[in-house]
C-alpha cells in the first residue's frame, strides 16, 4: 500500500500556490479563536467530516450526549432559515440570538480584522464557525457537534480543538476541489484527524481505511471503526419501537445512528444507553424525510452516493 501521507505533502508541492492560501487563513482562524477564548474554549467538541451523513451524525450525537450533558450541534447548509445551522438542546437558537452575536462580536471583530488586513477580510464560513462557538458558549454548552464543510483539512472548522474526529464516509463528492481520485478525498477528509484525539468512522471500503489508519499512526492516534454490535442496538430498537421512527426505517441513517451509538459508548459509557436510544429513535428535523403533509415528505441529496440512499 502506498504511503499516502507522503501523497498528501506531493500534492500541496505541486499545488503550493493554492494550499498556502488556505493555511494562511487557517492560521488566521487559530488566532482569532486565540483572541476570543485564552487557551480554550469552555465546550467539548467533535468534529464530523464525510460525504454523506455528518449532518444526521451530528443532530444524533446532540440528541444522544443529552441524557448526561447539555449538547448543541452546528450543521451546513440551511434549509429555509440561517436561524437551523445552530441547535442548543435540539432546538434551533432564536433569531435575536443571531441578530445580538452578529452586532455585538463578529461585526466589530470583522471591522477589526479588515482594518489589519483588507485583502483577508473574515469569510461567510469564518463567520459561522464563529457564531456557533459564541452562542455554545453563552449557553453553557457542554458537549456540541460540529458538521465539516467541504473536505476537511483545510475546512477552518479543523483550527478548532476537539476530542475527536469523526469520518463517516467517503464517495464521489467535490472532485474539483478533493480530487477525482479516491485517496485524494479520503486524505482530504482525514485531514481533521488531531494529534492524541481519536478517529471514528462509518467507512467500510478497505483501501479507504488503510489511508485513515496511516493519517491516524502519523497523529499518534487510534481509529475506531464501526462494527456490527452497535448496529444490532440499533436495529433491536427500531423493531421493538412502538413508535414508527422514520429515520431509523432507512438504512444510511441506521448507519449514521449507529456510528453516533458507538461515540455515544465511547465518551459516556453504557448507563443510559437506553435513554441515548431513545432520544435518537425519536429525533427528527428539517429536511430529514420530514413529512410536510399527509403522505408528502422532503429529504434533500446533493450528489451520487446521497441520491442512490434517498431512493432506496
Amino acid at each position: 500500500m502506498p504511503d499516502f501521507t507522503y501523497y498528501t505533502a506531493v500534492d500541496q508541492i505541486f499545488h503550493a500556490d493554492w494550499m498556502a492560501e488556505r493555511f494562511y487563513r487557517f492560521e488566521m482562524m487559530k488566532e482569532i479563536l486565540g483572541e476570543i477564548w485564552h487557551g480554550k474554549h469552555p465546550t467539548k467538541f467533535i468534529q464530523i467530516a464525510g460525504t454523506s451523513g455528518k449532518g444526521s451524525v451530528c443532530r444524533f450525537l446532540e440528541a444522544s450526549f443529552s441524557v448526561n450533558h447539555k449538547t448543541g450541534s452546528f450543521t451546513n447548509p440551511h434549509l429555509f432559515d440561517f436561524r437551523e445551522r445552530f441547535s442548543v438542546q435540539g432546538k434551533t437558537v432564536e433569531a435575536r440570538e443571531i441578530t445580538e452575536v452578529w452586532e455585538n462580536k463578529l461585526l466589530p471583530l470583522c471591522l477589526k480584522r479588515y482594518s489589519k488586513n483588507p485583502q483577508t477580510p473574515l469569510s461567510f464560513s469564518e463567520i459561522c464557525v464563529l457564531a456557533a462557538l459564541l452562542i455554545f458558549e453563552k449557553h453553557g454548552v457542554e458537549w456540541a457537534f460540529l458538521e465539516t464543510g467541504c473536505g476537511g483539512r483545510y475546512e477552518r472548522l479543523t483550527a478548532v480543538d476537539v476530542e475527536a474526529a469523526v469520518i463517516t464516509s467517503v464517495g464521489y463528492d467535490h472532485p474539483l476541489s478533493l480530487g477525482e481520485q479516491k485517496w485524494q478525498r479520503a486524505s482530504e477528509k482525514a485531514g481533521i484527524i488531531r494529534k492524541n484525539r481519536p478517529l471514528f468512522t462509518g467507512e467500510t471500503d478497505e483501501e479507504t481505511l488503510e489511508i485513515f489508519r496511516q493519517f491516524c499512526r502519523k497523529n499518534e492516534t487510534e481509529m475506531f471503526v464501526l462494527d456490527e454490535e452497535n448496529t444490532k442496538m440499533i436495529r433491536d430498537y427500531a423493531s421493538k419501537s412502538e413508535k414508527d421512527s422514520k429515520l431509523f426505517g432507512q438504512e444510511h441513517q441506521i448507519a449514521n445512528a449507529s456510528l453516533s451509538l458507538k461515540i455515544f459508548r465511547h465518551f459516556c459509557g453504557d448507563n443510559k444507553i437506553s435513554e441515548a436510544l431513545y432520544k435518537m429513535g425519536n429525533l427528527s428535523f428539517a429536511g430529514r424525510f420530514e413529512e410536510i403533509s399527509s403522505g408528502v415528505f422532503i429529504d434533500i441529496a446533493h450528489n451520487e452516493n446521497k441520491i442512490e440512499a434517498l431512493s432506496k
